[in-house]
């Protein structure tokens, strides 16, 4: 080889030499310096030439397989939904109908009244409000109006002392309740000019309208309604049972321009009877005679008795009420229920 030869040889192994220690220190100081995104990435083409970029997709894709994995990428949070997010709609779960099983019938336990039951050996219960520890209640059950009062303009008894009415007119009636020798009570309502009325109840049936606690005022929101309390041994004085009974007295813009007045009875009685190895929460309320008739007469031994059978803590008045003295088949069993005080 000669001189100059030579010396060209080395000058183009000095210039690799440069080209190869400026791409080093590219290398170098690109790697040093972050890009917006932190990552540089570095390859060779099919002629071996070094190329750089800081975006991924510039990098063709066989060379992109080759490039070392990332441990620096962080596995992306997907934040959990708050359950208190109504407007998320959970997806309700679907549930496979349960297999049909063949299971024996239960026996009905719905009572039969009327002609199903026969009075010939049914078996009497008799059910004391006093004997069987019967405690006033309020309304159980649904309670019957009593029939309409018709008012009148004069008292239907002989009042022996009337109190100072301060309405313009008097309106004369008369309640009828207990089962002894006097079921009457005289009320008078005091009618003032402007419409509002006051009650007087001859309480203690003496005929004295003065001497009873009152007169009763308006408790409604209608155009009359109040409560009347009548102790329990005013209306059956051998009863021995203290405490009062209480009746909603009240009339309406419907019953009013007809002169007339309606209540029903708030107090009932709850207990428990025991019949056929069992025993069952009753409850005994004013109810309807036999022919329908809506009695509300504060007698209780008259209105037959509501049995607690499927032990709901409710009594139904199609399938659980058994009127006074009627048969009644319960379970296959025939039952008459006479209530006494």
């Amino acid at each position: 080889m000669s001189q100059s030869d030579k010396r060209l040889k080395d000058l183009v192994m000095g210039k690799n030499f440069l080209y190869q220690s400026i791409v080093f220190a590219l290398v170098f100081l690109l790697g040093a310096a972050p890009s917006a995104e932190g990552k540089i990435y570095t390859w060779k083409d099919e002629n071996g030439r070094v190329h750089f970029t800081d975006d991924i997709l510039k990098v063709p894709k066989k060379s992109r397989q080759k490039l070392p994995a990332d441990k620096t990428k962080k596995r992306k949070i997907i934040p959990r939904i708050s359950p208190s997010d109504s407007e998320i709609k959970k997806p309700v779960p679907r549930t496979a109908p349960a297999p049909a099983i063949d299971l024996p019938t239960p026996p009905p336990r719905i009572p039969e009244t009327g002609k199903s039951a026969s009075a010939e050996g049914a078996e009497t219960i008799f059910v004391s409000l006093l004997g069987n520890r019967f405690a006033p209640v309020g309304l159980k059950v649904a309670a019957v109006y009593k029939k309409f009062i018709k008012l009148k303009k004069r008292p239907k008894m002989i009042v022996s002392k009337n109190p100072l009415y301060q309405g313009v007119e008097q309106k004369y009636g008369t309640l009828r309740l207990g089962d002894w020798g006097n079921p009457i009570f005289q009320f008078v309502l005091d009618v003032f000019a402007n419409e509002e009325i006051e009650l007087y109840v001859d309480v203690n049936q003496n005929g004295d309208m003065t001497d009873d606690g009152g007169p009763w005022l308006n408790e409604g929101s209608g155009r009359f309604a109040t409560e009347i309390r009548i102790p329990v041994k005013t209306l059956r004085p051998d009863a021995g049972i203290p405490g009062d009974v209480a009746f909603w007295f009240f009339t309406n813009d419907g019953l009013w321009p007809q002169n007339r007045v309606t209540y029903y009875t708030r107090t009932q009685w709850l207990g428990k009877v025991r019949f056929g190895g069992g025993e069952y929460s009753a409850v005994i309320a004013d109810r309807k005679d036999n022919k329908g008739n809506g009695v509300n007469d504060g007698n209780f031994t008259n209105d037959g008795i509501f049995l607690d059978l499927d032990g709901d803590g409710k009594w139904n008045r199609k399938t659980e009420y058994f009127p006074h003295r009627q048969p009644a088949r319960i379970n296959g069993r025939d039952y008459i229920f006479s209530v006494t005080w």
